[in-house]
């Protein structure tokens, strides 16, 4: 059933992988982000490797959430602010940038389901 603790246990382990393999990803393979003549790898590379430590720390926010889903509810919250800031930032870009990468559509969609899966958990441990 989708309404279960185990249900959102495992939905918290996937969130934290999709965070943390995701940054993993894109510390490894920079040229995946950096493809196009209208985005220059940054030098020194701070903003983006800063952006990938953020998401990886959230990936670590929800691995704890998964270990305890009603002790770290407020980490959830910050989830859900996270992403759909993540959301907003790189939809509004992408609408008005030719050059951002359509991979990102890709975590911009995962991260949206996730938002209301993470809402449906807030409604869920009322």
């Amino acid at each position: 059933m989708i309404c279960s603790d185990s249900f959102y246990r495992g939905m918290f382990l996937v969130a934290a992988l999709w965070n943390l393999l995701g940054c993993a990803f894109l510390l490894l393979f920079p040229g995946s982000v950096f493809v196009s003549p209208y985005i220059e790898r940054p030098v020194p590379p701070l903003f983006y490797q800063s952006w990938l430590a953020l998401a990886f720390v959230f990936g670590i926010g929800y691995y704890f959430v998964y270990k305890d889903i009603y002790a770290n509810k407020n980490i959830v919250i910050m989830g859900i602010i996270g992403k759909i800031a993540f959301a907003i930032i790189f939809t509004v870009n992408m609408l008005i940038s030719p050059g951002v990468p359509k991979l990102f559509w890709g975590a911009v969609g995962g991260d949206a389901v996730f938002v209301i899966l993470f809402l449906m958990f807030l409604a869920y441990a009322e």
